[in-house]
């Protein structure tokens, strides 16, 4: 039997039998391998583009800011990638003036990027828009300001209200000629206001609306001791401890806070301070003293962006910080400091301020009830 014949006899034995096609259907499997094999790169190239572009919107996404760039290097960079580190600007321990630790604050360009304090009764904006004067005060306030000819604006439970004096009050000049708005400290407890008028003071009485007249020469250096009287020059020692008294200017008077501690702006007269690193500092700043009689601090804030008599204390808020009014060429601020630390904060900036912005007072005992 030829090799032909026997081929043939072995097809027609078996050519009822269903067989499958194996090449037919290597040849599918192999497709479909090189087909997933394919979606599964492409699949993973989008991932790929989706993390691009989500990274991407979520950039896109974000607000553009003015602010300066904040942080310094922390070390030579070893590779292309900046080594930078953010921080938050804060003050900067110089050494030490007279005994006391000397501290500088940072310029005024860095007053937008400070943490924020929440201080109670002091709203985040105070606006000194021009509003309908109102015919009764309230019988509290926690700071008045002076915003143009006897026009005054009122701080009290967290709103403002506007109040017309002219026909109170007239203007005030000093003997060089120089003009001054009358106002003047508010008492401790918000009640009363000074108004100085040549050789006397007016006294506001809120709750009742009222008014006192009392003749002094000494109008300007006219104040409230600590339990809420009119004290005047020559009437003695009025109760205040004063924070500093190591031979320097005294730019404001003495804010009191609780447990003995004080506040007040100076100034050094041709003195040398530890210096700072920013070249920028005055070589003679003004500052703030806060602290115990016994061991104060002092904070120097006349940097660079501020002008003269710029950060007189307003207030004592808990034990730990100091309020301070600011004024710079980016407009007023209320600002914190944790007292002897470089810890500083917002509390709250003025808004619709006039120019040139006339005068603030503030209620010592405003923020003080709220020691914790």
């Amino acid at each position: 039997m030829t090799t032909q014949r026997l081929r043939d006899l072995m097809e027609e034995r078996v050519a009822d039998v269903e067989t499958d096609d194996l090449a037919t259907r290597a040849w599918a499997r192999a497709v479909g391998v090189r087909r997933r094999r394919r979606m599964a790169v492409t699949g993973t190239a989008v991932a790929g583009v989706l993390v691009v572009a989500g990274g991407a919107a979520v950039l896109d996404d974000r607000q553009p800011t003015n602010a300066p760039p904040v942080g310094r290097p922390t070390s030579s960079p070893s590779s292309g990638t900046p080594t930078t580190t953010p921080r938050v600007p804060q003050a900067e321990l110089a050494g030490r003036f007279r005994g006391a630790p000397f501290w500088w604050a940072p310029s005024a360009e860095h007053d937008g990027e400070l943490p924020v304090l929440q201080v109670p009764g002091l709203p985040d904006m105070l606006s000194m828009a021009d509003e309908e004067p109102i015919g009764t005060p309230p019988d509290t306030v926690v700071a008045v300001f002076g915003t143009g000819k006897q026009q005054y604006r009122l701080l009290t439970d967290d709103r403002m209200v506007s109040v017309d004096l002219s026909d109170r009050l007239g203007a005030v000049g000093d003997e060089g000629g120089n003009m001054f708005n009358p106002l003047g400290p508010v008492s401790p407890d918000g009640t009363q206001v000074i108004f100085r008028q040549p050789g006397r003071v007016e006294i506001w009485n809120l709750p009742t609306n009222t008014w006192r007249t009392v003749e002094t020469a000494d109008y300007e250096q006219a104040a409230w001791t600590r339990a809420g009287d009119l004290w005047l020059p020559g009437q003695g020692d009025d109760g205040r401890p004063d924070p500093w008294d190591r031979g320097d200017q005294q730019y404001s008077h003495v804010i009191v806070g609780p447990g003995g501690l004080a506040a007040e702006l100076d100034w050094t007269v041709d003195a040398e301070v530890p210096g700072a690193s920013d070249p920028g500092h005055y070589a003679n700043p003004e500052f703030v003293v806060a602290g115990s009689v016994d061991e104060p601090s002092l904070l120097a804030t006349s940097v660079d962006g501020r002008g003269k008599i710029c950060c007189s204390p307003v207030g004592w808020f808990s034990h730990d910080f100091v309020l301070f009014e600011v004024s710079s060429t980016d407009g007023r601020q209320v600002l914190a400091w944790r007292v002897g630390t470089p810890d500083l904060y917002r509390v709250s900036a003025f808004t619709d301020v006039p120019r040139p912005f006339a005068a603030s007072s503030w209620a010592e005992d405003a923020f003080t009830s709220f020691a914790r």
